[in-house]
């Protein structure tokens, strides 16, 4: 027998960051961090959010996510965003490729991939 938990309703999209056990769920109202520790999920933090967040993905110990119009770095620390670049017309497929052997992430914008640092800088 299986056993399982409900950590978030109508989650819209999530993250996992395997190195310091994190899961980052989006929903719409919320952005909720969770670390998994002996054996289950504990909640860390939970930041009320104005825009539902299309994608997300780790970036070092920030958070890089996709909104309708641009992406945006958020900081857990201050629960600040900081704008990288605006996802362009073809908003429709937000994409965030994490590529871990150059620490650097690339991101869809007008169908054309843009690369940034994990500092959410253009490389």
């Amino acid at each position: 027998m299986s056993s399982w938990c409900v950590l978030a309703k109508y989650p819209t999209c999530f993250c996992v960051n395997r190195q310091e056990t994190l899961l980052c769920v989006c929903t719409k109202k919320k952005l909720l961090i969770y670390q998994w520790f002996e054996g289950e999920f504990a909640e860390l933090q939970d930041f009320p959010i104005n825009e539902t967040i299309r994608k997300v993905e780790w970036c070092g110990e920030y958070l890089l996510v996709a909104h309708k119009k641009d992406y945006q770095l958020f900081n857990l620390s201050t629960g600040s965003y900081t704008e990288v670049i605006p996802t362009g017309k073809s908003n429709a497929s937000s994409k965030i490729l994490l590529l871990p052997t150059y620490n650097e992430l690339m991101l869809l914008k007008d169908n054309v991939g843009v690369f940034v640092g994990l500092d959410g800088k253009l490389t």
